[in-house]
């Protein structure tokens, strides 16, 4: 079964300001992927997917703070996040987060506002934004995990 594609950058790439270099265009590209990224690098829910066992280490990177979720997806995704990438036990999660009717847009936007890169570059916006964007990210899992437990206790 192919694994389901929860966002790519090079969805963004064209939105991206065409001034600055296609690296950094591709780094601001996957921006917002990339805090998501952090969030389930440090809850220990992602996985290196097809870029297998050479990838563990910039997870562990990622986990700590030492890089962005960001590198991970240029280095071990060609900038494409993935189920792959994902935890099994928390893809039903990440799927309708990330998905169409997903929350994950708005929450973003919500709490780091719609001017990303005034700040700076990519790798400055991530780690600035990622401190905002934890708590927030911690609330919707809890909220998702006791909507579940409620279902299943109601079954």
């Amino acid at each position: 079964m192919n694994p389901e594609v929860y966002d790519k950058a090079k969805w963004h790439f064209d939105s991206t300001d065409p001034k600055v270099s296609d690296d950094e265009r591709w780094e601001r590209a996957a921006a917002h992927i990339g805090l998501f990224v952090r969030w389930l690098a440090e809850r220990g829910f992602l996985l290196p997917g097809e870029a297998g066992a050479e990838c563990n280490n910039v997870i562990a990177l990622v986990r700590v703070g030492n890089t962005t979720g960001t590198k991970f997806l240029r280095d071990c995704t060609d900038f494409t996040f993935s189920s792959d990438n994902v935890e099994a036990s928390v893809h039903p999660f990440v799927s309708a987060y990330m998905g169409d009717k997903g929350a994950y847009a708005t929450d973003l936007v919500r709490i780091v506002g719609d001017n990303f890169f005034e700040i700076g570059t990519a790798d400055d916006f991530v780690r600035w934004a990622f401190r905002l964007y934890k708590a927030s990210a911690d609330a919707v899992y809890c909220s998702a995990s006791c909507a579940t437990i409620k279902r299943m206790a109601d079954e």
